[in-house]
């Protein structure tokens, strides 16, 4: 018996015992009988598909975890190989290269960040009323904003760190 059948006959069985007052008549008793005999195997069956969705779920979160470390993996052999030619590059002095297939041209980049350990309270919430740091639950620092605000300062502090960083284009 399939779910709607259930349904419907336990809807017929409502009926039947509103009909009825609320009597058990021979009538609704057979359909209850009915119910009982057929209820166990449909869910028996809806059990069924449950366990096999669960097992679903499973093997595609693992599969999904699979695929991120991988993706992982690739993105950084991509990485160490760019830097590697950046390396090459940089070792003969040369910025730009052209080839049959591509042009490269190394170019360098900077960025910044601050040594939390380094700042006072007072420098903290003076950063934050700047609007460079904002905190979140935790502490984040606005990398764009901290780094039009050190191109307008004379001197650095010392709790304000330049990574500069060289990279290749792959055109």
């Amino acid at each position: 018996m399939k779910a709607n059948e259930i349904l419907l006959l336990g809807r017929e069985i409502e009926d039947l015992m509103l009909e009825s007052d609320g009597e058990l008549t021979d009538d609704i008793m057979a359909k209850i009988q009915i119910l009982d005999a057929e209820l166990p195997q449909t869910l028996d069956r809806y059990a069924f598909v449950i366990d096999y969705l669960k097992s679903q779920e499973s093997w595609l979160k693992d599969q999904a975890n699979h695929f991120a470390s991988k993706a992982k993996t690739v993105g950084r052999s991509v990485a160490n190989l760019r830097e590697r030619i950046a390396y090459l590059m940089e070792s003969i002095g040369e910025s730009k290269v052209k080839s049959m297939a591509h042009n490269y041209s190394l170019r360098e980049t900077t960025s910044i960040d601050l040594r939390m350990e380094d700042l006072d309270g007072e420098t903290m919430q003076n950063l934050m009323t700047l609007g460079l740091v904002v905190y979140e639950s935790v502490v984040k620092t606005d990398k764009t904003k901290l780094k039009e605000w050190a191109k307008a300062q004379e001197h650095l502090p010392e709790y304000v760190v330049l990574n500069h960083k060289k990279s290749v284009n792959i055109r």
